[in-house]
């Protein structure tokens, strides 16, 4: 066991390196490794380092199957195939693709395309297709969703989208034996029979585990009643499979023990056929993180069981977790590898050495799933509140009736339907029926449950917090009979009682958005943010998918005052969606159209209030916007929004050009250094004139701006202008989101958020 768990630290060491050991530390890593094998006593330590070799030589790999810095931006025709399932977008699809090996290139072995505007593409198709790639990035921002590393954690070593063009084509190549050919078919039969399932979309996730047509607000019900696992094709779903393989293998082999008298013909013909079905479902789950880790804990078992030997079960647990990590080095990285382990974990350390006593088997199996659950939901509590995930409070209640009617009703049903589909349609529709009927009695269920208690969400806090908190998780997961154990609950209950936040005097974080701009201005009892991001026709929008993770990582539930300088998709796009998801007062914006929200009011020139003796004032546009009368440039009618702080000045000018910086300058403007600057309109050309710079002498000047955008933001002349100003410059498609930070007067902390977390990965796109 502490070779193993040395191993495992090795190995999740290697994945948190900011850069790697070079490659040639690998031979002096062998000897070494060598040279431990031979003292048994060091056994131990040979494991460290043979895990240290084996992440470091993944990693050089890894970084191997990146895009060439030479290929970025370039149009290329490749040949390869589908991979998975295409996940379906607006207008368009999503898709893993495998390219051949090329003549002229070097191209990784997976790569995550876009399609717009194609026909519908199925998994195993062979295409040929004009590419443009870059290299794997994601936004960084405190809080948000690390895409860079789940790339990297799933192999793809690139992404971009189809050109249109008459050289695409794409032909259906079918592979009986693939587990994707069957996965497709099977996903395509489960969709045609939608129109006659009310839960056609929470039965392909329960089949196939495609969760793509679950609904945004479908998935908020599952969270506030702790039960979306039951969505995760993992160790529920393959170990029902598993137990019903066993039986039925154990089956046949008593029937055909008089054609073959083997002594231990049952148990084989039980395992085998165990396995066999385990591997099956895996295979169409798609061979996910959760099902990989189910599937090693069956096999690890039937071993067990054929050596006749018993082996602890944390020994079974650490030898999992090991194989994932070998297989997946960066799996430490994914947060369902976190809350799986973490489960079975807990899950493990609350059964250790306790019994469920009962009158009857019904009474100690209601004891158990209660049990179970309540370790679950206290050993998670921890990690919940670390990542910012809801913790539901009912999710002992909803689990101990949703899980076994999903399991043992609603499961083998669907699954028997599946396997009727192609042999007779009609029978296997009335099954499917039959399955729908059963999960709609889960879903009425957990639609009550939800409806008992508000959601509870657990909070970022200090370090002393999460210590206090595993301290009771552990006290009230402790033996029967050590005393005091309900003062476990007493520790528990900091996490979720109000906590007053120490918030800084002011702070201004300027949000990793891509192409466009968002800002969070926030006072010790007041935020205000400046634009939301931009939407895509992919359906990314940053309003849901930055900000609003942001402000919750902060506990901030009201904004103050929304300001949208002007209508350009690139600073409006995330607006409803920010509205929809936190509660919003005052909505300000420099031209009517987009976005459509309610009870906005034009920002015009001389507006102005004060929160937590910070001063704010709207310097342009002169005059409000008429609705009927659209403006000639959308963008000179920006709001302008002047902060101003014991002496010192931030300005936010939006996508103003040099039309709007002159009469600034000569009103407002002349003469006045500014501590912060968001430079107008991204770093164009168009703006940021000499005097504009000459007179503002900004300390700090941040471009908000994609990763090798198409428009060339920031311009080169640009930033020289301010270099030659005495300007520190900062982009967020380098730095991520940039945070500034007053402690007080003339006290400022800069800190940026690419920076602050890299990983050896991160070097691969230039970072």
């Amino acid at each position: 066991m502490p070779a193993l768990l040395a191993a495992i630290g090795g190995l999740i060491l290697v994945s948190y390196l900011p850069a790697l050991p070079p490659f040639w530390t690998l031979p002096p890593l062998a000897l070494l490794f060598v040279l431990l094998c031979l003292r048994p006593q060091l056994r131990v330590a040979a494991a460290f380092v043979a895990a240290l070799g084996w992440g470091i030589g993944a990693g050089h790999l890894l970084l191997r199957d990146q895009l060439p810095a030479d290929l970025q931006g370039r149009d290329i025709l490749v040949s390869g195939k589908v991979v998975g399932l295409p996940q379906v977008r607006a207008g368009g699809q999503r898709f893993l693709f495998a390219p051949l090996p090329h003549r002229q290139y070097d191209l990784p072995e997976l790569v995550r395309l876009s399609w717009y505007d194609a026909r519908a593409l199925r998994s195993g198709d062979r295409c040929r297709l004009s590419v443009r790639l870059r290299s794997p990035r994601g936004l960084s921002n405190p809080g948000g969703f690390d895409y860079h590393t789940w790339l990297a954690g799933h192999g793809i070593g690139a992404t971009g989208y189809v050109r249109a063009g008459p050289d695409n084509h794409c032909e259906p190549a079918p592979l009986l034996w693939s587990a994707g050919y069957w996965r497709q078919r099977l996903s395509d039969a489960l969709a045609r029979q939608s129109g006659a399932l009310e839960h056609a979309a929470f039965l392909r996730a329960l089949a196939i585990g495609d969760r793509q047509a679950i609904e945004r607000d479908q998935w908020q019900l599952l969270q506030r009643t702790g039960t979306q696992h039951l969505m995760a094709i993992s160790g529920l779903h393959i170990g029902l499979i598993a137990a019903l393989g066993y039986m039925l293998g154990g089956a046949a082999g008593r029937l055909l023990l008089p054609l073959f008298p083997m002594t231990r013909l049952v148990p084989l013909a039980a395992i085998a056929c165990s396995l066999l079905l385990s591997a099956i479902y895996a295979g169409l789950a798609g061979f996910s993180l959760p099902t990989q880790r189910a599937l090693l804990m069956v096999a690890l078992v039937h071993v067990c069981l054929l050596r006749r030997r018993p082996v602890p079960i944390f020994h079974i647990f650490a030898l999992v977790m090991l194989l994932v990590l070998v297989k997946t080095p960066l799996a430490a990285h994914s947060l369902g590898f976190r809350l799986s382990f973490g489960a079975v974990a807990v899950l493990l350390l609350g059964f250790c050495g306790r019994q469920l006593l009962g009158a009857g088997r019904l009474r100690r199996y209601l004891g158990q799933s209660l049990w179970s659950q309540w370790v679950v939901l206290v050993g998670l509590l921890v990690p919940l509140s670390c990542f910012g995930l809801p913790a539901a409070l009912l999710s002992p209640l909803a689990n101990t009736v949703a899980i076994p009617l999903v399991s043992w009703l609603v499961v083998p049903i669907l699954l028997l339907g599946c396997a009727l589909l192609e042999l007779a349609p009609a029978l296997a529709l009335e099954i499917l029926r039959w399955a729908d009927r059963a999960f709609n009695a889960v879903w009425s269920y957990l639609r009550w449950i939800d409806q008992l208690t508000p959601a509870t969400s657990t909070r970022a806090g200090p370090a002393w917090l999460f210590a206090l908190v595993l301290a009771g998780g552990l006290l009230l997961l402790a033996p029967r009979h050590l005393p005091a154990r309900w003062l476990g609950l007493f520790c528990l209950l900091p996490l979720f009682l109000p906590q007053p936040l120490a918030r800084p005097p002011l702070q201004l974080v300027v949000l990793d958005v891509g192409q466009g701009l968002a800002a969070v201005i926030s006072t010790p009892h007041h935020t205000l943010v400046y634009d939301a991001g931009p939407r895509y026709r992919s359906g990314f929008n940053t309003g849901a998918a930055v900000i609003v993770p942001y402000l919750q990582r902060r506990d901030i539930g009201f904004v103050d005052r929304l300001i949208i300088s002007h209508a350009d998709i690139d600073h409006s796009g995330g607006a409803e969606a920010l509205a929809a998801a936190v509660a919003t007062g005052t909505v300000l914006t420099g031209e009517p159209g987009p976005p459509a929200l309610a009870d906005v009011e034009p920002c015009v020139a001389g507006q102005a209030w004060e929160w937590d003796g910070v001063q704010f004032e709207i310097l342009s546009p002169a005059r409000p916007w008429q609705p009927d009368i659209a403006a000639a440039d959308g963008n000179e009618r920006s709001c302008v929004l002047l902060i101003t702080y014991c002496g010192e000045r931030i300005l936010l000018p939006g996508d103003i050009g040099v039309e709007t910086e002159r009469p600034l300058l000569r009103k407002y403007l002349t003469d006045m250094p500014l501590a912060v600057l968001l430079a107008p309109h991204h770093g164009s050309d168009t703006s940021s004139g000499r005097a504009w710079v000459a007179a503002l002498r900004p300390r700090f000047v941040v471009f908000s701006a994609g990763y090798r955008n198409r428009y060339g933001h920031p311009h080169a002349g640009v930033q020289e202008r301010y270099r030659r100003a005495g300007s520190t410059l900062l982009n967020t498609a380098y730095s991520g989101a940039v945070t500034f930070r007053w402690l007080g007067p003339s006290q400022l902390q800069v800190s940026e958020a690419r920076r602050q977390q890299r990983r050896y990965w991160f070097a691969a796109a230039g970072e």
